[in-house]
C-alpha cells in the first residue's frame, strides 16, 4: 500500500471508531484531522494527536496511545458511517472516471484504473 492508501485506511478505521474528520489539515503532512471522542485532535498521516496550531505532539504521542480497537457502537451509527463513506467512495470513482475519459496516457490511466479498483473494492467491503 502507498503511503496515501494507508492514511485513507487510518481515517477509515477512525470514522468507524466514531472520530470525527474536521475541515483543517495537519500542519506538516496536510492529511485531514480527526477528533477522538476525548476531544483531542489527530493527525493519521503522523500518526501522533496535534496541538491547537495543528502540528504534531511527537513527545506526547506515547502518553496519547491511540485506541487500536473500535469500541461497540449502535447499528445505526456503523451503518450511517458506512453509507458515508461508500458516498465519498462512490463520489470519488466518479471523479476519477472523468479524469479517466480526458486522459490520452496509458501510464496516467493504468494508474486511475488501479485506483478506481481499490475504491470499489473498499466499498464492497463496507457491511
Amino acid at each position: 500500500m502507498s503511503n496515501s492508501d494507508d492514511v485513507v485506511a487510518e481515517l477509515s478505521s477512525k470514522l468507524l471508531l466514531g472520530w470525527c474528520m474536521l475541515d483543517a489539515h495537519c500542519g506538516e503532512c496536510g492529511s485531514p484531522l480527526m477528533r477522538d471522542r476525548d476531544n483531542k485532535n489527530y493527525c493519521c498521516g503522523c500518526k501522533v494527536y496535534v496541538n491547537e496550531n495543528r502540528m504534531p505532539l511527537r513527545e506526547e504521542a506515547k502518553r496519547n496511545e491511540v485506541p487500536e480497537e473500535p469500541f461497540v457502537a449502535q447499528n445505526d451509527r456503523v451503518s450511517e458511517t458506512n453509507e458515508y463513506i461508500k458516498g465519498l467512495l462512490e463520489s470519488k470513482m466518479r471523479s476519477l472516471a472523468e479524469r479517466l475519459a480526458r486522459t490520452e496516457s496509458m501510464q496516467e490511466s493504468d494508474e486511475i484504473i488501479e485506483v478506481i479498483k481499490k475504491c470499489n473494492s473498499l466499498k464492497k467491503e463496507l457491511v
